[in-house]
């Protein structure tokens, strides 16, 4: 019991951390102070009726009323480490950061599109003014809980489609989430996490890391250089305005999304046409390449490589498949996060 204890506040004090120290940054606004959200029991009846299963709350009209902000992994990896020794039962990935104002909320929803085991963190300013809301498909009835002061611990369970895990959150005061989903085969595992450590080890050192065998330590390390031309594209024979820089840390969480097959054909990388290219002989070519949603490449293919130039060339040296696993970024989260190099 008293470890169970000690694990607990080491958690509290990781998540203590993260508010005082991580950079936040805002996605989604869909917040309006003077907006009411129905939580009742005749608003879920009315949903469901109405609209099915409801898989997110903002698939459908007044039923979000919050803030939400970007996820970077390397800013929660930590707690993540410590939720897997804690929970003992696979890897948590974080799944979203939310803020509530007074009068926020996140209506009537049941996530069916996420199977899973969740596990949020929630941070509430006042006593028993913010709740977590869920439907009892046993008892049939609704169970309401509300939070401490301080920090609170909420899990369920997402089952299957048959059996909708119908829920919502109410806040009157400010209020803050953390959300964590079990993944047992996902790629982000604790191996990948403890590079983490290595990295920013490494960095607070002033090592210059060099590439190694490791891709995702290669991933976390790399900067994508491109060039601006007079109308925003990246092409042949114009005059360039500036050089930029993308740091693909900046999109660490993009290993929390979906992956695709795409087609070595549809792929632009450095040294695609050449006969003898450089790769580490150990790459692991079946670790995700990171594409940009781009034809502005000089063979005019649908997506360019900005990470993983090596796995692809030593794919097509050795003529074994047509296809990569990738991870796919589009053109406003690339022009997004591009900096002049001398802003960097």
């Amino acid at each position: 019991m008293t470890n169970n204890i000690k694990e607990h506040d080491e958690l509290i004090k990781l998540a203590d951390d993260f508010l005082k120290n991580s950079k936040w940054k805002l996605t989604k606004l869909s917040y309006n102070p003077s907006e009411i959200i129905k939580l009742d029991f005749e608003t879920l009846n009315q949903i469901k009726e109405k609209y099915g299963d409801v898989k997110t709350s903002e698939k459908i009209p007044n039923n979000s009323n919050r803030l939400i902000y970007k996820i970077k992994i390397i800013e929660l990896y930590k707690l993540m480490i410590k939720i897997n020794h804690i929970e003992g039962d696979g890897f948590y990935i974080p799944t979203g950061l939310f803020y509530y104002p007074p009068n926020g909320a996140c209506g009537w929803h049941t996530n069916s599109n996420s199977i899973g085991k969740r596990i949020y963190l929630t941070y509430a300013k006042e006593e028993n003014k913010s709740f977590f809301r869920y439907y009892d498909n046993n008892k049939e009835d609704i169970v309401t809980k509300y939070d401490k002061k301080g920090w609170t611990i909420n899990k369920f369970n997402i089952d299957n489609e048959k059996n909708l895990f119908w829920h919502c959150v109410g806040s009157d005061t400010n209020r803050i989430s953390i959300g964590f989903k079990l993944e047992k085969d996902g790629l982000i595992n604790k191996d990948i996490i403890d590079i983490y450590d290595e990295y920013l080890t490494e960095l607070s050192n002033n090592v210059i890391v060099k590439k190694s065998d490791n891709a995702f330590k290669n991933f976390l390390c790399s900067k994508y250089y491109t060039t601006f031309y007079s109308n925003n594209d990246i092409i042949k024979n114009q005059k360039p305005i500036n050089n930029y820089i993308f740091k693909l840390i900046d999109i660490d969480d993009i290993f929390t999304s979906t992956s695709f097959l795409i087609p070595l054909s549809d792929i632009y990388w450095k040294n695609k046409n050449e006969e003898k290219v450089y790769f580490h002989k150990d790459i692991d070519i079946n670790f995700p390449v990171t594409l940009l949603l781009s034809d502005n490449n000089p063979l005019g293919l649908p997506f360019i490589c900005i990470d993983g130039n090596e796995r692809l060339s030593k794919i097509a040296s050795l003529n074994i498949r047509q296809l990569t696993i990738a991870f796919i970024i589009d053109n406003i989260t690339f022009f997004n996060k591009v900096k002049l190099i001398d802003q960097s």
